[in-house]
C-alpha cells in the first residue's frame, strides 16, 4: 500500500534529488519521472533509464498539495470507500485539443473562482483518465499551481508553463490520423 501512495505522490508532486554529496536538491523532469517505479514504501525510486534514486525528498508544501489533490483524485489502484462510476454514466468525452482550449479559455486574466472550478473539474478528468502518458502527472501539476494563483489575477509562470506543457502532451490529430492509416501499397 505504501509503495502504491508513494507512486501516486511521485506522479502529483515535485520530487527533488541530490546528484551528488552536498549538492543542492534539483527537480526532477517530468521526462525523467516517466516509467519510474517507486519500491520500499517509497525509499527508492527507479528510473526507467536504470538509476536507482535513494536521496529523493518532497518539499512539505508540496506534500501538502499533493495529499489535497490526491483526497480529491483519488489514488489509482488503492482501494476507496467511493463508488464506482462506470464509463457509459459518463458522457462522451471531448477531444482533448478541445478540452485544453477550454482550460485555456477559464484562465485567461482575471481568474475568477466559477471559471477556475470548472478547469480544476477538467484536471481531475485528465488526470484520471490515463489515455496519454504523463498527461495525468501534468494535469495534477498544474491543478496545484493553479491553487497557488487564488486570489491573484493573472497565472503564475508556473501554471502558464504547465498548461503549454499539457498542450504539448497531447497528440495531434494529424499524427493520429497517420498512425491509423494503411501503410502505402
Amino acid at each position: 500500500m505504501l509503495d502504491v501512495l508513494a507512486r501516486a505522490l511521485v506522479k502529483s508532486a515535485p520530487i527533488y534529488v541530490r546528484d551528488g554529496p552536498g549538492s543542492d536538491p534539483r527537480e526532477l523532469r517530468t521526462d525523467e519521472l516517466e516509467g519510474a517505479t517507486v519500491l520500499q514504501g517509497g525509499q527508492v525510486v527507479l528510473l526507467s533509464d536504470g538509476r536507482r534514486l535513494s536521496t529523493v525528498t518532497i518539499k512539505r508544501s508540496d506534500l501538502r498539495e499533493a495529499i489535497a489533490l490526491l483526497g480529491c483524485v483519488g489514488v489509482p489502484g488503492l482501494v476507496q470507500g467511493r463508488p464506482h462510476i462506470t464509463p457509459t454514466s459518463e458522457p462522451a468525452e471531448p477531444d482533448l485539443t478541445v478540452t485544453v482550449e477550454e482550460l485555456e479559455r477559464l484562465l485567461k486574466p482575471p481568474v475568477i473562482s466559477p471559471e477556475l472550478e470548472k478547469a480544476y473539474r477538467i484536471l481531475i478528468r485528465m488526470a484520471r483518465d490515463g489515455k496519454v502518458p504523463g498527461l495525468g502527472n501534468i494535469a495534477m501539476r498544474l491543478m496545484t499551481a493553479l491553487n497557488e494563483c487564488r486570489g491573484r489575477e493573472a497565472l503564475s509562470e508556473t501554471a502558464r508553463t504547465l498548461l503549454a506543457e499539457l498542450r504539448a502532451a497531447i497528440p495531434r490529430p494529424e499524427s493520429r490520423v497517420n498512425e491509423e492509416s494503411p501503410p502505402p501499397k
